[in-house]
């Protein structure tokens, strides 16, 4: 299965840039709201999932200011801590700027993104996840899942930013997603990358592996 593997650095731009709208008040929210803000980025705004951009017996419901900001948005990333229906996104993502990015953070299962697939947006459109649960998924030495269910250039910043966090990316295509072994690929290709990581960072090379393998 050819799956890319990302790792590439931005040019110190990009996306931080960008006006962010992050649609979740839990822990993936508020950490990439932190991690935003520590490297300054100048425009990030958090909605509450609960009072902002509520779902009411299936209708999405938004505040005015809800509204203006994700139509003003460069990135809209939908983390709520709780479970939503199909139809409470489709309503955000009719909300954005068609040249808007949409990334989903609530569930990497096949079924969230055949009906992601299935969304009638124009912009270009990310599921992101990790396999391992962690409570600071954007901090340095870590791997997400991301699953291209509409790329272009700004996915391209995305995990141009995230590189610069040192986060690796998995990249998959909905295909490769949607084969039975897709996802457990990828969960085995986030822990050794993961692994290796963090060799990397305690300064443990290929010499000193070596030197405690077999034969050695």
């Amino acid at each position: 299965m050819a799956v890319e593997l990302s790792r590439a650095r931005s040019d110190g731009g990009g996306a931080l840039g960008w006006r962010w709208v992050i649609v979740g008040s839990g822990t993936v929210g508020s950490e990439l709201r932190r991690r935003l803000r520590q490297d300054a980025a100048p425009s990030v705004r958090m909605l509450d999932p609960e009072v902002d951009v509520r779902v009411l017996d299936g209708v999405l419901q938004l505040t005015p200011e809800a509204g203006a900001a994700l139509a003003g948005a460069d990135v809209v990333v939908h983390c709520p801590p709780q479970p939503r229906p199909a139809s409470a996104l489709a309503a955000i993502a009719r909300c954005m700027s068609p040249e808007a990015l949409l990334v989903d953070m609530t569930s990497l299962t096949r079924r969230a993104t055949t009906a992601l697939q299935a969304l009638a947006m124009p912009g270009e459109l990310v599921a992101v996840g990790s396999p391992r649960a962690s409570r600071r998924p954007f901090d340095g030495g870590r791997a997400l899942v991301a699953v291209d269910v509409r790329s272009g250039p700004r996915v391209e910043l995305l995990v141009a930013l995230l590189a610069d966090w040192r986060t690796a990316v998995i990249r998959l295509t909905p295909a490769q997603h949607a084969r039975p072994t897709g996802m457990l690929w990828a969960r085995v290709q986030t822990f050794l990358v993961t692994y290796g990581m963090t060799l990397e960072a305690a300064g443990v090379g290929i010499d000193a592996l070596a030197a405690i393998g077999p034969g050695a």
